[in-house]
């Protein structure tokens, strides 16, 4: 399922009624898992390994590497690439010379143990409990992962940045004695939607509470700008102007230079096609652009297959701007949307006069994951 990003296929769940959970540090797994549902079809957990920098361990990885290991190590009469001279020295992926770095520490796994040892009562005695550092509890907190805790997001962060670091100096080793909540101390002021969509996406690059573009439909409304659920078949010939987040952008190597965009926004996704003569004139905007504004008309095969057919595409990156408040600004940027791969060869960062790459604040166009390039 590498071809999808996450938020599309979690949606495409959701709208065929599958049941899907936010992480929560009392009943998350590493993994995604299956829960007990109210309906039809069982209910999808999201595991820890949505958190973007989560320290977790993949057995089948583990698993692939150690059986790799093990052939290394066989007698070279069963070697299928032949005997291996002392003198050549072994080069690793890491480089030559280069040990393999030591493995990294399964947070998720202390998280289980230490529930099953008893429930977590409180984000103090989940930090005892768990003994996880304090990079590992901003990640969480970060995630709006100890809702079952009566934490939401930016409380769960308060209450992290409270407890002592990892090493405490000794005149400061008191600190770890629990402490006494503060009877002046007022409630947090709650998130407003927005925010915590944009926050999801910079930290699970998906949101089970909305979707960014929903934010922005009653501007587009105003400027007669369709959904992607409008790109149907039911409206063939029609000519539109339609705005989605890009999801994917691919040239297959027999498709004479035609370059396929999906764009998503709250009601689903659109399939867009872009003529070469359209590509060469709206290189910028195709490789650049997080959003996208498509004017075309729609065209559908008797099958019912439907794509837009972009005669003009403008980058509306910028109109991002504003979905979150400055509280974001402290939280590092994700990566820049992927480079399109070969034959298009362009950096985004080479594109300095696009909107995308203009606009550099984090709560602005890096909000989104990268989109899936491919040829």
């Amino acid at each position: 399922m590498g071809f999808y990003a996450p938020a599309q296929i979690v949606g495409d769940a959701r709208k065929n009624g599958v049941e899907v959970r936010d992480i929560d540090v009392s009943y998350s797994f590493a993994q995604n898992t299956l829960e007990e549902g109210s309906g039809k079809y069982c209910a999808v957990r999201l595991g820890f390994r949505q958190i973007d920098g989560f320290h977790w361990l993949d057995e089948d990885e583990e698993r692939l590497k150690r059986s790799q290991s093990s052939f290394r190590d066989l007698p070279e009469e069963f070697s299928v690439i032949g005997p291996v001279l002392p003198q050549a020295p072994f080069t690793s992926p890491y480089g030559r010379g280069v040990a393999p770095p030591m493995p990294q520490q399964d947070w998720a796994d202390r998280i289980i143990a230490a529930r099953n040892r008893r429930p977590f009562t409180s984000l103090e005695d989940f930090a005892r409990d768990t003994g996880l550092p304090k990079r590992a509890l901003i990640l969480l907190a970060d995630a709006d992962a100890f809702r079952s805790l009566g934490l939401d997001r930016r409380e769960a962060l308060w209450q992290v940045r409270r407890l002592p670091d990892d090493v405490p100096l000794p005149l400061f080793e008191a600190a770890t004695a629990r402490e006494q909540p503060d009877e002046h101390a007022k409630p947090l002021p709650l998130m407003p939607r927005a925010e915590q969509v944009v926050a999801d996406y910079q930290t699970i690059r998906l949101s089970l509470k909305g979707h960014p573009m929903e934010f922005l439909r009653e501007m587009l409304s105003r400027e007669r700008i369709v959904a992607c659920k409008e790109i149907s078949h039911e409206n063939e010939r029609r000519r539109v102007r339609c705005a989605g987040v890009v999801l994917v952008r691919q040239r297959p190597g027999r498709a004479s230079g035609v370059v396929f965009m999906t764009l998503e926004d709250e009601t689903g996704i659109a399939n867009v096609v872009v003529w070469p003569k359209i590509m060469e004139q709206y290189r910028k905007e195709v490789m650049g652009a997080r959003l996208i504004e498509v004017q075309g008309y729609i065209q559908s095969s008797p099958e019912k297959v439907t794509h837009l057919i972009a005669q003009r595409m403008i980058d509306r990156s910028h109109d991002l701007v504003g979905l979150a408040n400055d509280a974001l600004a402290r939280k590092h940027p994700l990566p820049p949307g992927a480079t399109v791969v070969e034959p298009l060869n362009e950096d985004p960062c080479a594109l300095t006069d696009m909107p995308a790459q203009k606009i550099r604040h984090p709560r602005n166009v890096r909000i989104l994951p990268p989109s899936r390039d491919f040829h």
